[in-house]
């Protein structure tokens, strides 16, 4: 079975499960499948929205997260009683991640630039148009945005700093890793966005960086993935704040935003001081 022939079958048993139930009054696909932009594979999800008249129901009877292939596991996300996500993942190497709305919520849903009609059993659906990216384009940063990613980035490294003179590994990597890491990746991200007038989408938590980003930029970004060696910490430590420097002074320049970079000096005169205080 080839794997355009596997994505009907399951496309088809979704519909199939949607009009076998009364209470579905329409399903639709959004997300990497229907995005012309995203080059196919095997591992896309199948992002699909049920409309029903009871999204409660499925609150509590969950028998039917068998019916398109051998459960490997599922997870259950309640947004609220109107709406909540079933992430099904089956051994079969595919996974849909399946959300139940109130048809209420009608108005909300089809804002998705994404979506894809595949049943309306009402006609309640309006024309969606092509399916496009628009609504998932890098947002510019408002210049409170920007000073506070900034900031927060620069804070947080005497953290990291302090962490590793103590020894506390655990707690310099989840630091690191994830609270610098994140305002950094947010002004990476702004930069691209300015690089093309902020009509770029780059996926979600930046899995699309790597096609955009300038190579040197890329490989310096690559630099700031390091185990768990301190010395090789520090070096991410200093490259993450030279690419700092190149993407938000970039970003202030483009938005006519001020870039502290006083706060960025100073911080790394006081970072050398640390490491090599003995």
């Amino acid at each position: 079975m080839t794997w355009g022939e596997n994505m009907n079958d399951i496309l088809k048993k979704i519909i199939q499960f949607a009009d076998e139930h009364e209470d579905i009054r329409a399903c639709l696909l959004t997300g990497s499948r229907t995005n012309s932009n995203i080059t196919p594979d095997i591992y896309q999800d199948y992002d699909v929205i049920m409309l029903t008249n009871t999204p409660d129901y499925y609150l509590h009877d969950h028998r039917w997260v068998h019916t398109f292939g051998d459960l490997v596991m599922y997870q259950h996300n309640i947004i609220d009683l109107n709406k909540h996500i079933f992430l099904l993942l089956y051994q079969e190497q595919f996974r849909i991640d399946m959300t139940f709305v109130s048809i209420s919520r009608l108005s909300e849903v089809i804002q998705d630039s994404l979506l894809v009609k595949l049943l309306d059993k009402d006609g309640m659906i309006p024309n969606l148009g092509v399916a496009t990216e628009k609504n998932y384009y890098v947002k510019k940063p408002t210049e409170q945005e920007f000073q506070k990613a900034v900031n927060e980035f620069f804070w947080c490294l005497n953290n990291v700093a302090k962490g590793i003179k103590r020894d506390e590994l655990i707690y310099v990597k989840t630091m690191f890793d994830t609270i610098v890491r994140k305002p950094l990746i947010e002004v990476i991200c702004w930069y691209i966005g300015c690089l093309y007038d902020f009509q770029v989408n780059l996926g979600a938590y930046g899995r699309f960086i790597k096609r955009y980003l300038p190579f040197s930029l890329y490989e310096l970004l690559e630099e700031t993935y390091v185990g768990k060696n301190y010395e090789d910490i520090w070096g991410a430590i200093l490259t993450s704040c030279r690419l700092m420097r190149i993407t938000g002074t970039f970003v202030a320049e483009k938005l006519g935003y001020q870039y502290p970079l006083q706060d960025d000096i100073n911080m790394q005169k006081y970072l050398e001081k640390i490491k090599n205080t003995h």
